[in-house]
């Protein structure tokens, strides 16, 4: 066997020359090799391989006996490259693989299923100094040395944390793309790991669905191109520097380089067949010099076979071919990815943390093309059977497609023995309750503790705390609420919500609610900004404060993968409080405009349906709850309201129609754009708040579909349509200025364009001055702004990824400037942790 001695990955397709000549082996996928029995060419292996120092070994005549040999990492200075009159050879086997690269593809198989294995370890290296020194470090030190095995260095710790095995069924159908994964079997040892359920759906195959045929391959939210994309020449360099002759064709192996090095882009080798130009092998990596936090490297390692597909015909070339059908008129091009390695490794987050490496091997087995599924087969894109996690050992045995060996037993039993250390289940403890922001007490949760203070206009100082039931008492429905109450106001709010889960396969869901509460409207109302730190922080300053009393019943499910429906019904009572300059009143009872009829408060009763299409998400389900994961493509929503006048006192009728259509795209090297578009109109006369709300802002954090230089209210309009697209250049700019690329910044863009029209009948229910008290004494009462001949437009430039979590934006407002005013032109900040 053949290791990485740093990391302790199997070193895939290394080449071991016997010295002096010219002749040798390859090693397999997995890093193991033959010499056989001889006689041999030499007594003398060398083995090459890049970034590794060369590695000379006497071939042991006598015994015979297994080898390990761990390769020790070094610095390679890139040679210029040889070519001859213009022509690099290795272009002809490039070009080759470019012009076919969307025959050979597996995104252009049908349809197929498949048995899937997923191994994965995660481990625990590179201990800082400042942490061997904590408490936890010395009670889990012995450890490290106990199991150093895994780096085949004695002098490296490393200490593994979680190890899974996962085998699950896997179907896939091109037209519509359509997916489903069915975990038939799961086992998992984890520090802190309680819910195997969620783990063993994260870990299956869902994550590993890298293809080296597509033009870019999207890794931790970053578009890397393939080395045969569409003008990959221009960011890599190519290198032939080997030629397979073992097999029935003639593999040629091509080194490839990122022409920069701070370019999100690969470096490593590429297998190329002669006649179908495919790629069978690729063996490639990312090292810490490209533009990503924290990953010091990235590799993975992929097999491809030929599939036996009529489908896909190629031009004659080899007649003898044992791929070759006797009626067909060429060679099937299909290709797919049987077995693949991805190795992540983490730096240092601080001085205060360590290090972190993972590996995952995925192995496919039992292929079958040209599947005719049933009409709702993918209903549920991701299911685990109930007894998954009760296989026995007999069971792994006999199925796992890669035997456990005595090293992972090992792995598996040190982890339970930390899992019981005393301080280990402190800290886990503490970590959950700095990520989930609950801390369990009894069969109850209790926070989350951002909640538990904070300040706004009406309220002054508030206290809140919240509940929310464990599924120790059930995991069919779930309660969270809270109560809290505002020092300035006096008054308590309080919440509860019910969700009932009727059918988890299609998360049918019942939800009842009740609340009294401050509100936001636009903001606390929206999915997008009710729970976000984009919220809190508005409301901390804002005066446009809503006290709002609703009741609200809702079921949802989903129709198909991607597809999903949901229906609700409201009642709410608002009562809009003058606080500081804002002031909102209404006439109820319009055409009557007499001061008498004036209000603050208005009742409304509405149905709404929800329809959103989003093929390419996929869920990951808790106990309680599940987590939506989106990838590159299209999601499309329609919403619908329908108000219901004299129902429980509700005081309109109109029709509310919303639709949305978002896109997301990497486009490798080039970064990732967002674009959005949405058309709204009402049907009917409303007070202003029930209009379409657009999100403004009013504090310093910046959000990507709000208008950043827009105060809240400041637009209304019955009719309207907005475009939004940012840009992420992903450091494509800044790679290239020297010196400033070192600090690993990325360059943003957006715009953001709204228009809307306004009716008479809506503007007219807005009264200029408000006598409340009949003393004589009356008010103005804040007016809008109504869209004139152009849309409201502003634009953006940022930088982010300062200090690895900071974005800046520079905000321009491009139409209704205000003098002197810092609407005009702003500066926007926001925080997140990401690669």
């Amino acid at each position: 066997m053949l290791w990485d001695g740093e990391t302790h990955e199997p070193m895939a397709y290394a080449n071991l020359f016997y010295k002096n000549t010219e002749l040798g082996v390859g090693t397999n996928f997995e890093g193991q090799f033959d010499l056989g029995f001889g006689p041999w060419p030499s007594d003398t292996i060398e083995i090459v391989y890049m970034g590794f120092a060369t590695y000379q070994f006497l071939i042991d005549t006598l015994t015979h006996a297994p080898m390990q040999i761990y390769l020790q990492r070094t610095f390679e200075k890139t040679e210029a490259v040889s070519i001859k009159l213009g022509i690099n050879p290795a272009m002809k086997w490039v070009d080759l693989a470019q012009k076919n690269r969307s025959k050979n593809s597996p995104s252009k198989i049908a349809s197929y299923q498949c048995e899937v294995f997923s191994k994965t370890t995660v481990a625990i290296n590179n201990i800082s100094k400042n942490l061997q020194k904590t408490k936890l470090a010395k009670d889990v030190g012995g450890y490290f040395d106990t199991i150093s095995y895994l780096t085949g260095d004695s002098n490296k710790s490393i200490l593994p944390v979680f190890f899974s095995e996962v085998l699950s069924d896997f179907s896939f159908q091109r037209s519509p793309r359509l997916t489903k994964e069915v975990v038939k079997a799961s086992r998992i040892r984890g520090i802190g790991v309680t819910d195997g359920t969620f783990i063993g759906q994260m870990m299956g195959n869902t994550f590993t669905g890298y293809n080296i045929y597509d033009e870019s391959l999207v890794v931790l939210d970053k578009g890397i191109p393939t080395p045969i994309s569409p003008g990959a020449e221009l960011i890599y360099d190519y290198k032939l520097v080997n030629v397979d002759k073992l097999g029935p064709r003639r593999l040629f192996q091509i080194k490839v380089t990122p022409k920069n090095p701070r370019d999100l882009a690969v470096s490593g080798f590429i297998w190329i067949e002669d006649t179908s130009g495919a790629i069978v092998r690729l063996s490639v990596e990312i090292t810490g010099t490209a533009n990503l936090n924290y990953v010091e490297k990235l590799k993975f390692s992929q097999e491809y076979e030929a599939t036996k597909l009529e489908d896909f015909i190629a031009p004659i070339i080899d007649t003898t071919d044992s791929r070759r059908n006797s009626d067909s008129k060429g060679f099937s091009t299909a290709y797919f990815c049987t077995k693949a390695r991805v190795m992540l490794d983490i730096g240092e987050l601080s001085e205060q943390a360590a290090g972190m490496v993972a590996t995952n091997v995925l192995t496919c087995k039992n292929m079958n093309y040209n599947m005719e599924f049933p009409k709702k087969f993918f209903e549920n894109r991701l299911l685990m059977l109930p007894d998954a996690n009760a296989k026995s050992d007999t069971f792994w045995i006999a199925h796992a497609h890669i035997p456990q060996s005595k090293e992972e037993s090992k792995i598996a039993s040190r982890i339970d023995t930390l899992n019981n250390l005393p301080r280990v289940k402190t800290y886990v403890d503490l970590v959950n309750f700095l990520v989930d922001g609950y801390q369990r007490i009894g069969l109850m949760d209790f926070g989350p503790y951002y909640t538990l203070a904070s300040w706004n206009l009406y309220e002054g100082p508030r206290l809140r705390l919240g509940y929310r039931t464990t599924p120790a008492i059930s995991k069919n429905w779930v309660a969270t609420g809270f109560l809290a109450y505002g020092f300035k106001d006096q008054r308590y709010k309080y919440g509860t919500t019910i969700d009932i889960f009727l059918k988890k396969s299609n998360w049918t869901k019942l939800t009842l609610s009740h609340r009294y509460d401050t509100e936001l409207i636009g903001l606390t109302d929206n999915d997008l900004y009710s729970q976000s730190l984009f919220t809190a922080f508005n409301l901390f300053g804002s005066n446009n404060i809503t006290l709002v009393k609703q009741s609200k019943v809702s079921l949802g499910t989903d129709i198909r993968s991607g597809v999903r429906i949901s229906g609700s019904f409201s009642r709410a009572e608002y009562e809009f409080p003058f606080v500081k300059n804002y002031r909102f009143a209404y006439y109820p009872n319009y055409p009557d405009t007499s001061n008498n009829s004036i209000s603050n408060k208005l009742i409304n009763g509405y149905v709404s349906v929800r329809f959103i299409y989003e093929p390419r998400s996929y869920f990951v389900r808790t106990d309680q709850d599940r987590m939506t994961f989106h990838a590159d493509g299209p999601r499309a929503e329609i919403y619908i309201q329908q108000g219901l006048k004299g129902f429980l006192g509700s005081q309109y009728n109109y029709t509310k129609l919303q639709a949305t259509y978002l896109y997301d795209k990497s486009w490798s090297v080039m970064g990732r754009t967002i674009a959005y578009a949405e058309y709204a109109k009402v049907f009917g006369q409303l007070p202003y708040p029930l209009l379409t709300v657009y999100v403004g802002n009013q504090s310093f954090m910046y959000s990507s579909r709000a208008y950043n230089q827009m105060r809240i209210f400041e637009f209304v309009s019955d009719q309207s349509l907005q475009l939004g697209v940012e840009h992420h250049f992903n450091g494509y700019i800044f790679n290239r200025i020297p010196l400033l690329n070192h600090f690993k910044l990325r360059e943003v863009v957006s715009s953001k364009v709204i228009y809307g029209t306004l009716r008479d009948e809506n503007r007219n229910l807005i009264p200029k001055t408000w006598d409340q008290f009949g003393n004589g004494e009356a008010v103005p009462i804040t007016q809008f702004k109504t869209f004139g001949y152009e849309p409201y437009w502003e634009m953006g430039l940022g930088v982010e990824n300062i200090f690895k979590c900071i974005r800046i934006d520079f905000i321009w407002r491009m139409t209704y400037l205000e003098p002197n005013s810092h609407r005009n032109a702003g500066i926007k900040a926001s925080f997140s942790m990401g690669f």
